[in-house]
């Protein structure tokens, strides 16, 4: 065992008393000092953290919202499509319509008295015509009338038509004017 011996004076020993006990307590304040201090960077570094992970789910969800309203804009967007589309049909149907009433007025402004018509057919600018005439001059009356038409030309009737003189079952064909049919 070792003995120390002290000659120092009572001055110098209370100056070293004195330092250990500065640097006791100097030792204990960092001790305390140094986990606050890591406990400082652990709160900073999580709230770095968090702020990154806030700005990541920001940006999902305006990246979200934008997919939503591009996908709201390519939803109005086919509608707007296939509205054009649709009256685009309609202006090409109407454009190539062909008004048969105005036809159908001059055809029965043409048939005469004891003439009934009983059955019309038509295929493309052709018109088919089937009936029955009190008499011959009747149905001669109606071929003239319709010969003379503006609307109709190139009346066909067979001869068998002209076979009986009363109640006559006829046939009779003819075409009509393309602008007679076009819509005005």
């Amino acid at each position: 065992m070792k003995e120390y011996i002290n000659l120092l004076p009572e001055k110098n020993k209370n100056e070293i008393r004195e330092e250990k006990s500065f640097r006791n307590i100097v030792g204990r304040e960092l001790a305390f000092i140094f986990p606050v201090i890591l406990l400082v960077m652990i709160l900073f570094s999580v709230k770095l953290i968090l702020g990154i992970q806030e700005q990541g789910l920001e940006k999902s969800y305006n990246d979200e919202q934008f997919q939503g309203s591009q996908q709201d804009l390519k939803k109005y967007e086919d509608k707007f499509r296939e509205t054009n589309l649709k009256s685009n049909l309609i202006s090409k149907v109407q454009e190539n319509h062909l008004e048969w009433t105005g036809v159908l007025v001059k055809l029965s402004q043409a048939v005469p008295d004891e003439v009934s018509i009983t059955g019309v057919a038509n295929k493309d600018y052709q018109i088919f015509l089937m009936g029955r005439a009190k008499n011959r001059e009747r149905l001669l009356a109606l071929k003239e009338a319709v010969n003379n038409s503006e609307c109709f030309t190139g009346v066909n009737m067979p001869l068998s038509n002209l076979v009986s003189k009363e109640n006559i079952d006829f046939q009779m064909d003819f075409e009509i004017k393309k602008n007679c049919l076009k819509s005005q």
